[in-house]
């Protein structure tokens, strides 16, 4: 998993993890943070046996779940 983070003035960061319990985070280079202005973009690496979490209506049922409390918007 990938996660690229920005919040306004500050610089965007990159945490990403391998699912194990080691992660890394560092400066998002130009290229990562393209576009982002503020907000984050979360980008899953699939094993392929996992592809099926790769449908929409998978996605967006997962989504609506775990995200009922969250106040902001979720692009997919």
């Amino acid at each position: 998993m990938t996660v690229i983070s920005k919040k306004n003035e500050f610089e965007a960061q990159v945490w990403e993890s391998c699912a194990g319990k080691e992660f890394t985070i560092r400066p998002a280079t130009p290229e990562e943070a393209q576009g982002l202005n503020r907000g984050t973009r979360v980008i899953l690496h699939m094993k392929d046996d996992q592809l099926e979490y790769l449908d929409e209506k998978k996605l967006k049922d997962i989504i609506r779940k775990h995200s009922e409390f969250i106040q902001f918007p979720i692009e997919l």
